[in-house]
């Protein structure tokens, strides 16, 4: 494991977040919007593409980061505007606002109820698939299918 994977193991645990792997081989957590990764000890933000409408510059203001690169917004045929955005260092207490900014989907949280529950329709679907099933002959077999 690399030295800079562990601040983004710890964080994605806490918010039950799920880490990836980027096309570089970086551990980065993917949102919908943008993803999140680590440099060094500091939680940074990267949209590529992303949608004007959702990445205004007052919610990227707000996020209050150490340093903020915004591209300049271009229109597709259908004239919707896109932009590039790159923030470094996100303070701990806007991460949740980070987060919900790249649209990263949390993994869900299972009681013990729900996962003994689980557990039992696991073990009720596994034994039936033991059970010997009935095979159907084909039509050729039956006499019908000449």
């Amino acid at each position: 494991m690399k030295k800079g994977a562990q601040p983004i193991d710890k964080f994605a645990a806490q918010n039950r977040l799920k880490v990836v792997l980027d096309e570089c081989g970086d551990p980065c957590i993917q949102g919908s919007r943008a993803k999140l990764y680590f440099d060094e000890e500091a939680l940074c933000m990267i949209a590529v593409d992303a949608r004007v409408s959702g990445v205004s510059l007052e919610v990227l203001n707000d996020l209050d980061a150490d340093r903020t690169w915004v591209g300049d917004v271009y229109r597709d045929s259908k004239q919707r505007g896109y932009r590039d955005v790159w923030l470094k260092g996100i303070p701990k207490a806007k991460w949740g606002a980070a987060i919900k900014l790249a649209r990263c989907r949390t993994r869900r949280k299972v009681s013990e109820e729900q996962r003994e529950a689980l557990a039992h329709r696991l073990k009720v679907a596994r034994a039936s698939k033991k059970t010997p099933v009935r095979s159907v002959e084909s039509p050729a077999k039956r006499g019908r299918g000449k």
